[in-house]
């Protein structure tokens, strides 16, 4: 589809920037927190980091080309680190030995693809739990554990359950074994581990599992762990456990880039993806502005929407195409895509996709998503009461017909935060709450006046 715009891959992508060498230049701004994060890895020989910041402001992907440039020898500070490839994502329900199963797991592929990008031999206790925990072994094989952590040098032989039946400290122990050997058989410094989504579970949840690592693997020589979370997760820890926050060794708040960012980042994917030499962006400014003021800078937001219309536009012109050609039978499926092709570039100006056809399909996208949420007619007019109003606060439920705080803020705003159609703000003690995202171009566009449930 991206070749009938002109492009070799979507300019938009809006997945996170991968630890590789072609992405580096695909993050804009960021240099500070490059910096701060850097200067956090030389401070110490092991420690855990926060990553924190509104959903879709590219945390991940800052993360990714840090340690990119870390474990390449390439960033100005910090040390040699293998990189997490593979994040470990945490899920709704986890406790804290499904985690630490998943990190052992995560962590042998990570020291696995770290040595196959190298043409190293793979350390044999990685490659030994590796198989282990992929049913290989089974139980009851011997592994020669490393406790020069635990008080004294060398090791000892164990035999090991299956995974499912191993304990926690066996498996803090079986790690620690696992990263001494890498840093020694690999030059290099340390590992990285990635905690990803740590928003997926309740504040209980978070302080459980954070508790159950403080002492244990948080404190395993030469691991850099990095938990990546949505904005306030560095005072949630505090609230929840000072204990927990003292062990942190920093922490990192991505703000959005700026809109000036933005169009550089957006001209540096075209650079590189537009098939012509000097090619254009598919979608105008004025839209790029459109989505970015409406997400409050959130960049996967407008990459996201940005792809979404051009599929779009695609899709209905090849639609309308079709039409109008009439009998293919003598047309060939090659003739067919050149002809559509041809006209569909006959339709851009200046070879892009005229910004009210644009706005038009962010419209019918954007109607289709509010309709598919199934909100009642009373959600639908507190949503279009507070994007006429601009903000709302929980004590001002009585403007919106409610009987109190309580049910405004738990029925209605907080649902509505969690649901990424209001962002959160807070000045003291007083939260407001405005539109965002999708809910901030329906209140634009006045779809809220649409079908709901009763």
């Amino acid at each position: 589809m991206w070749e009938t715009l002109g492009f070799s891959k979507n300019p938009y992508d809006a997945n996170p920037l991968k630890p590789t060498k072609d992405d580096v230049d695909l993050l804009i701004g960021r240099v500070e927190d490059g910096i701060k994060f850097g200067t956090i890895i030389e401070s110490a020989n092991r420690g855990t980091i926060l990553i924190s910041g509104l959903p879709g402001v590219g945390k991940t992907s800052f993360f990714n080309v840090q340690q990119y440039l870390m474990e390449s020898g390439e960033a100005a500070f910090g040390k040699k680190i293998i990189s997490a490839r593979s994040l470990c994502s945490i899920q709704t329900g986890d406790k804290s030995i499904d985690i630490a199963l998943r990190v052992l797991h995560n962590t042998c592929r990570n020291i696995a693809e770290f040595c196959k990008s190298r043409s190293f031999a793979i350390p044999g206790k990685a490659y030994e739990i590796f198989e282990w925990l992929n049913g290989k072994r089974g139980g009851g094989f011997n592994f020669s554990l490393s406790i020069a952590g635990f008080g004294g040098g060398g090791g000892k032989q164990v035999q090991l359950p299956a995974p499912k039946d191993s304990s926690f400290e066996v498996l803090q122990i079986i790690l620690s074994s696992i990263v001494e050997e890498a840093v020694t058989l690999l030059d290099i410094d340390g590992i990285f581990i990635a905690l990803d989504n740590a928003e997926n579970l309740d504040d209980e949840g978070i302080s459980a599992i954070l508790m159950s690592f403080r002492d244990t693997f948080f404190t395993i020589e030469n691991i850099w762990w990095i938990v990546i979370g949505q904005t306030g997760l560095s005072s949630l820890i505090q609230v929840l456990d000072p204990r927990v926050a003292e062990r942190m060794t920093g922490g990192i708040e991505l703000t959005p880039i700026t809109a000036d960012e933005l169009h550089t980042a957006i001209d540096r994917r075209v650079e590189r993806f537009h098939q012509a030499e000097k090619g254009k962006a598919p979608l105008t400014q004025d839209v790029h502005d459109f989505l970015y003021e409406s997400s409050l800078g959130e960049i996967r937001f407008v990459f996201k929407y940005a792809s979404s219309i051009c599929t779009e536009f695609v899709s209905q012109a090849r639609s309308a195409i079709m039409k109008q050609i009439g009998s293919l039978d003598k047309l060939g499926g090659t003739a067919i895509r050149t002809r559509i092709d041809t006209l569909i570039g006959s339709v851009l100006v200046n070879n892009q996709i005229p910004s009210n056809h644009s706005m038009d399909i962010v419209r019918k996208i954007i109607s289709e998503e509010i309709n598919n949420l199934g909100l009642r007619h009373k959600e639908r007019d507190v949503l279009k009461r507070i994007g006429e109003n601009g903000t709302a606060t929980q004590s001002e439920f009585k403007l919106y017909g409610l009987n109190s705080g309580q049910d405004f803020s738990s029925n209605y705003l907080s649902k509505f935060h969690k649901q990424h159609l209001l962002a959160k703000s807070q000045e003291g003690r007083r939260v407001h709450y405005s539109l965002r995202g999708i809910a901030a171009i329906a209140g634009r566009f006045n779809l809220f006046d649409g079908a709901s449930k009763a």
